[in-house]
């Protein structure tokens, strides 16, 4: 990669599910958000359109594109020294000592901290369309060339985009498509795109001969090859403390794609995934791509799953017969509706009444 070309950051955010202490320090759901605050440090400095590395203590768990950054009110637990004449925040924790906490600064040793509540300005980092696992989760030593700086202790550190790109391409196997231009959130593209609205997705690029890319050289001569038994993935609410009090949160994405799962399933259809894709059918083959629309942004999440679609059915990433399908997470205005069925031949579902309503088309293509 050409530093000279380089328009993005790239940065290594510490997702932890507990700390020593056995509580959880942020809502991160990985794969999906990433969330910090403004006394994080480096948290001010992440924008639309910067690289995300996932990693814990130990292991680098994927990487993908954030692609909005939400943001709120809300409220921390900072830890100090209760030491009076010290006071030093973040005394680190001893699982095999007599006292639990030791001040680094004082000396002084103690079991029971000094709390006080901060107001804070809390983000939530998406990232999800363009999230690419590692399977498996790789040690967290291989990022140790990119970094630029030795601060170790910093929940996000900045990385060398440059010397990211091999790291990834040899854990993740990314392809250049993934990459693509990328643009940083004060720049916009001719047309009005803005940063982070990106068509494309971690595909492999074309092989220099002229045969389709596949997941696996013998993947075409299994019977269902293209797609795995669909296992529903982690959902469960959180509760944030925002302005005005506590608030459930959903992981709405994920929820989306685990109860069209569970829908199609009660209809009698065995649904399948792969690493690409939200939900697949092999008979009938289907693809369908899910979309949690926010802030009535249509135009962006129809385009971007319609690229998705086209490019893992022209690239093989599921059978090339497949129909493909899009889901909203709302319903879908009438425009756009006609767009997807009579211009794009993509069938449409979207959540209605505690179940999900089909255009003629879906309910065709999945045999309902």
């Amino acid at each position: 990669m050409d530093s000279e070309l380089i328009t993005f950051s790239a940065w290594s955010l510490l997702s932890l599910t507990a700390t020593a202490q056995g509580g959880r320090p942020y809502p991160d759901e990985r794969g999906v958000c990433y969330v910090y605050d403004n006394k994080v440090a480096n948290g001010g400095h992440v924008v639309v359109g910067d690289l995300a590395v996932i990693r814990d203590s130990d292991y680098v768990f994927g990487a993908g594109w954030i692609d909005s950054i939400e943001e709120s009110d809300a409220s921390k637990i900072r830890y100090r020294c209760p030491n009076p004449a010290c006071g030093r925040p973040g005394p680190k924790y001893r699982s095999t000592r007599q006292f639990a906490y030791r001040c680094a600064k004082c000396g002084t040793e103690f079991n029971e901290r000094r709390e006080e509540e901060l107001a804070v300005r809390e983000y939530r980092a998406n990232y999800s369309d363009t999230f690419r696992r590692a399977d498996p989760p790789f040690p967290v030593e291989a990022l140790g060339p990119a970094y630029v700086a030795r601060s170790w202790q910093n929940a996000i550190r900045r990385l060398d985009p440059a010397l990211l790109r091999p790291v990834l391409e040899e854990y993740l196997v990314l392809g250049e498509r993934w990459w693509g231009p990328r643009v940083r959130g004060e720049e916009q593209i001719l047309g009005g795109h803005g940063a982070g609205q990106r068509a494309t997705v971690g595909l492999p690029d074309p092989p220099e001969d002229d045969g389709p890319a596949v997941l696996d050289d013998d993947r075409s001569s299994r019977r269902g090859g293209f797609l795995r038994p669909f296992r529903p993935r982690a959902d469960t609410d959180y509760v944030a403390n925002v302005a005005g009090g506590p608030a459930r949160r959903g992981r709405t994405h994920e929820t989306l794609v685990n109860d069209f799962a569970e829908w199609l399933a009660a209809r009698d259809l065995v649904v399948g995934s792969n690493a690409a894709i939200d939900l697949g059918l092999e008979y009938p083959p289907v693809i369908i791509e899910a979309k949690v629309i926010r802030a009535g942004r249509w135009a962006h999440a129809i385009r971007q799953a319609i690229g998705q679609l086209y490019e893992y059915r022209y690239f093989q990433v599921v059978s090339p017969e497949s129909s493909l399908l899009f889901l909203a997470s709302t319903p879908i205005p009438a425009p756009w509706l006609d767009y997807l069925d009579h211009d794009r031949k993509i069938g449409a579902a979207w959540r209605r009444d505690g179940g999900f309503e089909l255009t003629t088309r879906a309910g065709r293509v999945l045999g309902i």
